[in-house]
């Protein structure tokens, strides 16, 4: 009687654990497909290290998008990565935005790491302003893109979530918060 009672509760235990695996909280997929280089938008770029902020170039500004092997779900939340490097270095390809999207795709997330503009000069009053507005202008065209492509990446058109590190997470701030009126000055150039 005592193996049976002991056998029971490690099935019942062993069913727990298997039921306790749920989508957006564990990774329940293997493996995952990047799609790299998708453009979201094209925007002016600064060349010459941000030396020169009235000369610009135009660039494609892109994403890699990580989605599971097998998901067939086409309502998922997004989530969009941003990365570190104060507006002067970075990219998308960061260690910890590409480790975050892999296994945000596992838990069946749509993720996104995503390239947005540099432009901080140290040497400049009004750089940090303007570069950190730039990321703000890119993180919601990027925003717009999901939205207007949701049924092609079966995403939920509502559900959209920005996930920043360092200066990443301010252009996730900003864009959550920024009011029209509470744009600086220096970011409408001249």
């Amino acid at each position: 009687m005592r193996i049976i009672f002991i056998l029971s509760i490690k099935v019942i235990l062993v069913f727990s654990f298997a039921i306790s695996q749920t989508r957006y909280k564990d990774e329940i997929f293997s493996e995952v497909i990047k799609t790299e280089d998708v453009v979201y938008a094209n925007a002016p770029d600064l060349p010459f290290n941000f030396a020169f902020e009235w000369f610009t170039s135009d660039i494609d500004l892109t994403m890699d998008i990580y989605e599971a092997v097998g998901d067939t779900v086409t309502n998922r939340p997004v989530i969009v990565f941003m990365h570190s490097g104060a507006w002067f270095e970075g990219s998308n390809e960061a260690d910890d935005m590409v480790a975050l999207s892999i296994s945000s795709a596992k838990m069946g997330y749509l993720a996104v790491s995503l390239t947005y503009r540099l432009g901080y000069n140290i040497f400049s009053s009004y750089s940090a302003e303007r570069a950190a507005y730039r990321g703000v202008q890119d993180a919601s065209a990027a925003v717009r893109y999901l939205r207007e492509n949701f049924l092609d990446y079966g995403i939920d058109y509502n559900k959209i979530f920005i996930w920043g590190s360092s200066a990443g997470a301010f252009n996730g701030i900003h864009l959550s918060y920024l009011e029209d009126e509470d744009r600086q000055g220096s970011t409408y150039g001249g």
